[in-house]
Formats: C-alpha cells, structure tokens, sequence
C-alpha cells in the first residue's frame, strides 16, 4: 500500500490466461463468473495525530530589521 493510515489504493493487472498454453486470451475466455478486481482499498485506519500542547510552544519575535 502506498501509505501507512488513511487510507490508500492497490492496483493490480488481471487478465485471463489459457492454463494449457500460459498465454493470455480474451477475457470472454475466462470460465471464471466475474472477474477480479483490479484496485482494492487498503490501510483504512485512520493516522495517529500528537496532541501539541501550547505551554510548551511560544512565538518569540525578534528586532524588526533597518
């Protein structure tokens, strides 16, 4: 998967493929019902986020320039 959390997308190639000869056919060909599907959703879960607590972050400002 191309990402960790969040929420990505897998990409695979299907096509049918004569088992007698290993060469790919018409996917007519296929005695398969219904092909597979060629993307699927993967790392669902949602990204961990750190809390930033603002007693230890301030702006400091320095001298304006000439």
């Amino acid at each position: 998967c191309p990402v960790t959390c969040g929420g990505g997308v897998q990409k695979r190639t299907v096509w049918c493929e004569d088992e007698k000869i290993r060469e790919r056919v018409q996917d007519t060909e296929c005695l398969l019902p219904e092909k597979p599907s060629s993307i699927r959703e993967c790392n669902k879960v949602e990204c961990q986020t750190i809390p930033i607590k603002n007693e230890y972050y301030h702006w400091y400002a320095g001298k304006w320039s000439p």
